[in-house]
């Protein structure tokens, strides 16, 4: 494993919460510490998330891009949010219960809703769910990541705190 320096956490945060939507700042740190680029941040609760899943569930394309372009490890999440379907068929292929995982609501794969034209939209089910949802509620077909904004804690989890 050997002597390989540790990155500062509080950079790793800051490089994390940028990559939620400030393109600016994410190529600013990037451009001064280049190993960034697949550093997580550990948000709690096993939580844990890079800057390209900071950008592929807030639908950030662009910052998405910008990241794969500088050798961020493409994932099933931001691979549906950019549109690569045929990464995002290949990875239910291999590993079908994927479809039936719970995942953040906010995700991409979960909501369909953000990153543009070509965005993977999953069919229905229960991973489409929030965890307090039951099958047959009413408002079972849509997430809206706006019910869940108002329950967030001050100091949360940025896609928690919207």
């Amino acid at each position: 494993m050997g002597d390989k320096p540790q990155l500062d956490p509080q950079l790793v945060q800051d490089f994390v919460r940028a990559a939620h939507g400030n393109l600016e700042r994410v190529t600013a740190l990037l451009a001064e510490h280049p190993t960034l680029v697949n550093a997580v941040w550990d948000w709690g609760g096993g939580d844990w998330e890079s800057g390209l899943g900071a950008a592929a569930h807030t639908g950030r394309r662009e910052i998405a891009e910008f990241l794969l372009d500088r050798g961020a490890r493409m994932d099933v999440f931001a691979a549906a949010m950019l549109g690569h379907l045929d990464l995002v068929r290949t990875h239910l292929a291999a590993m079908p219960a994927a479809l039936t995982a719970r995942y953040s609501a906010a995700h991409p794969c979960q909501n369909g809703r953000r990153g543009g034209e070509g965005r993977a939209r999953l069919p229905a089910g229960p991973a489409r769910q929030p965890r307090h949802r039951r099958p047959g509620d009413r408002r079972d077909k849509e997430l809206s990541p706006r019910r869940f904004a108002a329950k967030a804690p001050a100091q949360s989890h940025p896609r928690r705190s919207r």
